[in-house]
């Protein structure tokens, strides 16, 4: 039997191949503008699908890691962070796809802040916030909590697949 991750990176796969397909590439990021347009892309989705899911999921976290992240991509985009709004109510099955896949981005946050992606004096807030969630033990935590979920998996899958949409509408 495979495990809840293992499932949603299988299923998920394509939909996060062509994301870096789309947002990075095998250079790296194109120039500041294409950088720029991938952190507001990244602004929205956790605004979007990151508070509603972390909402579903409150009980497992500490402190919202989603308030944080928003506020470091506010601080790279030089914009104001706007107040928490009602978000739509999400099943806990699509909360954790949902999370998944933006609670994954931080391995490709890590990866990119060692590459060669990034031209000196580009903004790193949101990079280094994802990279001290993955180092800190808390995608470890994330990891194994979504493992240890009872999920209804196409829901699940839902979720995550959402989470890649939204970022493709802004490429």
């Amino acid at each position: 039997m495979i495990s809840n991750r293992q499932y949603l990176k299988r299923e998920t796969q394509a939909a996060h191949d062509r994301a870096e397909r789309v947002w990075v590439g095998p250079a790296g990021f194109a120039d500041l503008h294409a950088y720029r347009r991938w952190l507001t892309a990244m602004l929205d989705l956790h605004r979007d699908f990151g508070r509603p899911a972390e909402r579903r999921l409150a009980r497992l976290h500490d402190e919202p890691a989603e308030e944080r992240r928003i506020s470091a991509l506010c601080a790279d985009l030089g914009c104001a962070c706007d107040a928490p709004r009602p978000g739509d109510d999400v099943s806990e099955s699509w909360a954790w796809g949902a999370q998944y896949v933006l609670n994954g981005s931080a391995i490709g946050a890590s990866i990119l802040l060692k590459s060669a992606s990034l031209q000196e004096g580009w903004p790193r807030a949101y990079l280094r916030e994802m990279r001290s969630f993955a180092t800190s033990g808390r995608l470890a935590d994330f990891f194994a909590g979504l493992d240890a979920a009872q999920l209804n998996l196409p829901l699940a899958k839902a979720g995550a697949l959402a989470v890649f949409e939204g970022s493709f509408a802004h490429a």
